[in-house]
């Protein structure tokens, strides 16, 4: 399997927790067997024009973002528009990988939804998507957590390899653990209360003006 990966964060690589996903994954798929994994980073919009002839060439490809306030990066939708559907015979997979700072991964699903329409404006199947929650510790976090959160996305890299797909019940159990609980209501209330702290302490830090 030769895939290709485009990083549709508006980050530099070594600002983005996208970028850091995305180089576990590709470890992982090139662990597994995969002969070539080439990433692409969409904020060189210069580079656009190359972009669209790997775009064109490519059978497998991975689309891989953040959810920024509930939206996908407009770079992505910009790199979109200026894509035209594959006129081959042989068809191109799409899949996607998508990240957010909430724990609750079902925030992103109505993003997924739309990730499901998307390769059929191109001619192009769709391979699934690969949804993930409460990434924010991965900037914030300490070396162990940063490495445990990242060695799923190894996991899943060689699984996507051996699979050829997103699996919907690999997905759900990557996920699964991105689900807030509140059966034991005597300790959300302090627990809430230690998060909104340490969200004001962020937002002082980023000179924002409230929590």
């Amino acid at each position: 399997m030769n895939l290709v990966i485009f990083s549709c964060s508006p980050r530099p690589e070594n600002k983005s927790n996208t970028a850091l996903m995305v180089d576990a994954f590709k470890n992982g798929a090139e662990s597994a067997g995969s002969s070539l994994v080439e990433v692409y980073y969409l904020y060189r919009r210069n580079e656009w024009d190359n972009f669209k002839r790997v775009f064109e060439k490519s059978g497998d490809i991975i689309f891989a973002m953040p959810l920024f306030a509930e939206c996908i990066p407009e770079v992505f939708m910009e790199f979109l528009e200026c894509l035209e559907p594959k006129e081959s015979d042989d068809r191109t997979k799409i899949g996607f990988i998508l990240q957010g700072g909430f724990k609750e991964a079902h925030q992103l699903k109505a993003v997924e939804s739309y990730f499901e329409e998307v390769p059929s404006y191109l001619n192009c199947d769709y391979s699934g998507t690969l949804v993930k929650g409460s990434t924010f510790a991965l900037s914030l976090g300490s070396d162990h957590i940063r490495k445990e959160k990242l060695r799923t996305f190894f996991e899943m890299g060689g699984r996507y390899v051996k699979e050829g797909v997103f699996d919907r019940s690999a997905v759900s159990y990557f996920n699964a653990k991105d689900k807030h609980s509140y059966m034991f209501g005597v300790f959300s209330s302090p627990c809430l209360l230690i998060e909104k702290a340490a969200w004001k302490v962020i937002t002082k830090i980023n000179l924002a003006k409230e929590a």
